[in-house]
């Protein structure tokens, strides 16, 4: 204990029990009473939710609430999106969208750089990157045959 308590200043519990209006108990006096539980278990008066026995709501009308909202976050919104283009033209759009961030050739007009398909394209950069580099490397030696080396 520290040295304040040895002084005979107030514990916590003790204060707790003072402002509500109840007698403190140490662990003595517990285990005299012969309580059902074991020293030092508590039981909830009520869920983490704040419904119970001490709440003004009952535990019904926090279940009834759900998480809070029903309003479908960007990424439902995305998701939902994705599944009713379908799986090939979802697939497409990610993969031009990649071709799109990584180059800069021409793309259809009906790819853009939304977040979510750009998420998803990176599954498609070392295939991408894998052909920008054998393009690059034929336009090298391709320039290399027809033109002498200048050093």
């Amino acid at each position: 204990m520290a040295p304040n308590n040895a002084l005979g200043n107030p514990t916590a519990a003790r204060l707790r029990a003072a402002a509500e209006g109840r007698p403190a108990k140490s662990p003595r006096r517990r285990r005299a009473s012969g309580g059902s539980q074991p020293d030092g278990v508590r039981v909830a008066s009520s869920d983490g939710f704040g419904a119970g026995a001490t709440s003004m709501i009952d535990r019904s009308e926090v279940a009834a609430r759900g998480t809070g909202t029903a309003k479908r976050t960007p990424l439902d919104e995305f998701e939902a999106a994705a599944r009713a283009d379908g799986l090939v033209a979802s697939e497409l759009r990610s993969f031009w969208t990649c071709v799109m961030f990584l180059t800069r050739l021409p793309c259809p007009g009906w790819c853009d750089h939304h977040p979510g398909y750009l998420m998803r394209s990176m599954a498609h950069f070392p295939l991408i990157g894998a052909l920008i580099g054998a393009w690059a490397a034929a336009f090298y030696d391709a320039a290399a045959s027809l033109w002498p080396p200048l050093v």
